[in-house]
């Protein structure tokens, strides 16, 4: 599921459905209190042996990013008893799954915050019986919804019976592989390594990172973000072939940004749209109450932007920048009230960071079939690819790039 078609798909569980009616489709040993999903420990997946792979290789692999797929490349082999490194560019574990806990108090997701589907399948991503994998997991269903018209902004609250997704209520997505996918894999991190060239020459793998580092291995799993492919920072010897160059080329990373802003008073709804509800772009620019089913007192708004129009805040320089031109969006929504209730702000300029460089896999020229079958054999037998684009029909998603990283050990052990 797309992200950017958020108001039309994203009542794939529970659109229009009491909590009570909901509580039924959950796998038996769930919990429905006080209007949070307790998942207990069960659910597809769960210890049953779906990632119990067969195991027809016995080399060493290097896993290249340690965003939300290369954590789950790194505690899948570990499983299966493979020696592993995992190389990341940045200083940090997670990618575009980041938190801040600074702002609020209560944890913050300052990329990836929707799950995107049944709350079980975070139980299918653990994969361990003897886990105790209890999550506080809340709709986020908004009942007040506007969009901005060219006069201001105005009430559409029949979107209410198709505005309906999860979140975490206590934790965040970076809080789950924090928990439950980094604790085995973090040992083998090496931080501060950004992948510059792959040599695939010889019967192994030749990786070197930007300081002259040299890695080798038998295999790679290649997690990086696909803009990262796409402006060529990573030399490929020999040089991909121009079927995957052009299936890498073919994927639209528009601009992204999140902007969480807490103010000392309440002057906003639970949602804003970014014009005709009716096109899917009113959600390419998305206000939203970011405490909504925390219960919690503070008042928090969110800016989410994900398209190319979004460079008119991505490209201004500074955080400090980038919060003044929300407030003055929002002040010309709200008669000035953003300026003078603001307390504080915390950006998260995904277009700049140098190693992400956009946002998600958005559109993919020529299909995603096509993209897919491209790139799903691994480059010179060796060189295996996985992360959010790869993700098939959750491509996108968090759990979409985990269990993109799942598919690509199971075929690397497959021998």
């Amino acid at each position: 599921m797309q992200r950017r078609d958020f108001l039309r798909q994203c009542a794939r569980w529970a659109a229009a459905a009491p909590l009570a009616s909901l509580a039924a489709s959950l796998p038996a040993g769930s919990l429905l209190a006080a209007g949070s999903l307790l998942g207990c420990g069960t659910g597809p997946g769960y210890g049953t042996g779906e990632y119990d792979f067969d195991v027809n290789f016995d080399g060493r692999v290097l896993v290249i990013g340690a965003g939300a797929a290369g954590l789950a490349a790194g505690y899948m082999l570990g499983r299966h008893g493979i020696e592993y490194t995992v190389l990341e560019a940045s200083d940090r574990f997670g990618g575009r799954v980041k938190r801040d806990r600074t702002l609020a108090g209560f944890p913050i997701d300052l990329g990836a915050e929707w799950i995107h589907d049944h709350p079980s399948v975070l139980a299918s991503l653990i994969d361990d019986p003897g886990l105790d994998a209890t999550l506080d997991v809340v709709p986020f269903a908004p009942q007040d919804i506007s969009y901005r018209t060219d006069g201001g902004v105005r009430a559409f609250n029949v979107a209410r019976n198709f505005m309906v997704d999860y979140k975490f209520r206590r934790t965040t997505w970076y809080g789950f592989l924090e928990r439950f996918i980094a604790p085995t894999v973090q040992p083998h991190i090496r931080f501060g390594q950004p992948v510059t060239a792959i040599d695939t020459r010889g019967s192994g793998v030749r990786v070197a990172t930007d300081d002259g580092t040299t890695y080798e291995a038998d295999r790679v799993i290649l997690t990086v973000p696909i803009q990262i492919l796409q402006e060529r920072q990573i030399e490929f010897t020999p040089p991909l072939d121009a079927t995957r160059t052009d299936a890498i080329d073919s994927v639209w990373i528009p601009h992204g940004i999140k902007v969480f802003s807490r103010f000392d008073a309440r002057f906003y709804p639970d949602v804003l749209l970014n014009g005709d509800p009716l096109d899917d772009a009113s959600t390419d620019k998305l206000y939203y109450d970011a405490t909504l089913g925390k219960g919690v007192s503070e008042h928090v708004l969110a800016l989410f932007w994900v398209a190319d129009e979004a460079a008119a805040f991505t490209e201004l320089g500074s955080d400090d920048a980038i919060v003044s031109a929300v407030l003055a969006d929002l002040d010309g929504l709200f008669g000035g009230r953003a300026s003078r209730h603001h307390i504080a702000s915390v950006a998260q300029n995904w277009s700049a960071d140098p190693y992400i460089r956009g946002a998600y896999s958005s559109d993919f020229a020529g299909g995603y079939d096509a993209f897919m079958a491209a790139l799903a054999d691994p480059f010179a037998e060796r060189v295996f690819f996985a992360g959010e684009a790869f993700g098939g029909t959750e491509s996108s998603t968090v759990h979409g790039a985990m269990q993109s990283a799942y598919a690509a050990v199971e075929r690397l052990l497959a021998g």
